[in-house]
């Protein structure tokens, strides 16, 4: 096994290489625990169905991994298509919602159903189809349960997520590409007129788009692509949309990956706002900055900033094959190779303390393994270096590879 950790400020390190010997291998084969823990399961009970995520919620097994609910990572919503993929039910969650699930009166006509749940991180989750032997004699209501995220993570009025999203930005900006401030709009360029973010305003609600192409209604202007693949210089994408009010504080953003469509961002305009200029990072080119719009009062909303961020996925389905870990570990090499200009990741050096404070190491305790970031994490040592978690700090990704170079783990 051979560990590897992304450091989002220092770039990519590989650990040693473990041997892993006879008595320590399992007898499965890769686990993608994200898609067991994404998972919606359908349980049929009678003439009713009830919905809920990850296997462990139906299997029994104490070791088996269930969807969390927290403040950044939680389930947005539940619903469910017949034979015909017609939705039958469906219910809206938040980080309110603990556990998150979604039970429902079989309606009548119905011969199978398949579920499927949308996690705020990791996108679209499909189930398995399940044969319906018992329906009920219910028409499918067009009802969707809402519940809306608290204030949770706000300090001092401003939503912590928001800024550590608006931070990372511009870390990467200045790192990637020499500068601390985003790129604004020129009209004489292509890739400026691809990457800047647009804002729509329809009512209370604003959204927010990204290439000239996306609000111009011509065929010819750009539109910004979006491009999964296991190769560093092709991997393209929007990491982040964000928008910031007259005062620079930020009132709504969305995390997006490679698997997500079309990048966009939509929310309601909060109380008190006068104008409102949108961001949007890409993962090759940078921070872009779009026009400042201002905001008439029939356009303000009533309510204040929804601190909750959205994240927007692919569709997943069963058997999954993990296509994220190989995207990821591409991206991971891409940033790596402009941030620090080298093309491999650096390997332990144990006369560096930046090397021993970003080097993953690996503990085998019979057929599991654990990845720690840092020396410090292993050796016992208190003066040796683990690496720190701060705003503008912190390790992005872990990701194991096998003999054969096949990421098996990732976080």
């Amino acid at each position: 096994l051979t560990a590897y950790s992304y450091c989002m400020q220092h770039g990519l390190f590989e650990g040693s290489v473990v041997t892993v010997a006879a008595g320590n291998v399992g007898s499965g084969s890769v686990v993608c625990e994200l898609s067991m823990k994404h998972t919606p399961y359908i349980t049929v009970t009678g003439t009713s169905a009830t919905v809920t995520v990850g296997l462990g919620t139906v299997s029994g097994n104490a070791n088996d991994p269930i969807h969390p609910t927290a403040n950044d990572h939680f389930i947005e919503n539940i619903f469910v298509v017949d034979q015909n993929d017609a939705v039958i039910a469906m219910s809206e969650l938040s980080a309110t919602t603990s556990p998150p699930s979604l039970t429902f009166d079989i309606p009548i006509g119905t011969n199978s159903m398949r579920a499927y749940s949308l996690c705020n991180r990791h996108g679209l989750f499909a189930g398995e189809t399940v044969d319906v032997m018992n329906a009920s004699y219910t028409r499918p209501e067009c009802e969707l349960a809402r519940c809306l995220p608290d204030d949770t993570g706000v300090v001092g009025g401003r939503c912590v997520l928001f800024d550590v999203i608006d931070t990372d930005s511009l870390v990467q900006q200045l790192l990637m590409h020499g500068t601390s401030s985003p790129f604004t709009p020129d009209a004489t360029s292509e890739l400026s007129m691809k990457h800047t973010p647009y804002i729509t305003v329809t009512g209370t609600i604003a959204r927010v788009t990204v290439g000239l192409g996306t609000v111009s209604g011509n065929p010819a202007d750009p539109i910004h692509p979006t491009t999964a693949s296991t190769d560093p210089t092709l991997v393209h994408y929007i990491r982040f949309i964000y928008v910031k009010d007259q005062d620079g504080v930020v009132v709504a953003a969305v995390s997006l990956t490679p698997l997500s469509a079309l990048p966009y961002l939509e929310f309601e305009i909060p109380a008190g706002t006068t104008t409102l200029t949108a961001y949007s990072y890409c993962m090759q080119h940078g921070l872009f900055e779009g026009s400042v719009v201002t905001v008439a009062s029939k356009n303000v909303g009533s309510g204040s900033v929804v601190c909750g961020v959205t994240h927007c996925g692919g569709r997943w389905t069963l058997p999954v094959s993990c296509p994220l870990f190989d995207t990821t570990r591409a991206n991971a090499l891409h940033q790596h190779m402009i941030s620090q200009q080298v093309t491999d990741p650096f390997t332990p050096d144990t006369t560096s303390e930046l090397s021993m404070k970003h080097t993953p190491f690996i503990t085998v305790t019979g057929t599991s393994a654990t990845v720690t970031v840092g020396l410090g994490t292993v050796s016992g040592n208190a003066n040796d270096p683990i690496h720190p978690t701060a705003n503008d700090h912190f390790i992005e990704n872990i990701f194991v590879v096998d003999q054969n170079d096949t990421v098996i783990a990732m976080s």
